[in-house]
């Protein structure tokens, strides 16, 4: 995944995340992984890996294809 791509997908669930007012660590409580992984995505340093991308997505009761142009 290219740099802009990891940032616009990092927006992405941020916007999410704060549409649904969850804080960084209540989403990684509920999506079971640590709070630094979703800091480090929504910050466009690391790509997630599917299984991470579906916990998330899980978590805020949307469908993975919400972070993409699906």
């Amino acid at each position: 995944m290219k740099v802009f791509e990891k940032k616009v997908l990092g927006d992405k669930l941020q916007n999410l995340r704060k549409s649904k007012k969850l804080s960084i660590r209540e989403l990684a409580a509920l999506a079971d992984i640590e709070h630094s992984q979703i800091s480090r995505i929504e910050k466009g340093l690391i790509s997630p890996s599917a299984v991470t991308i579906q916990k998330i997505a899980d978590a805020l009761e949307v469908a993975p294809c919400d972070f993409f142009d699906c």
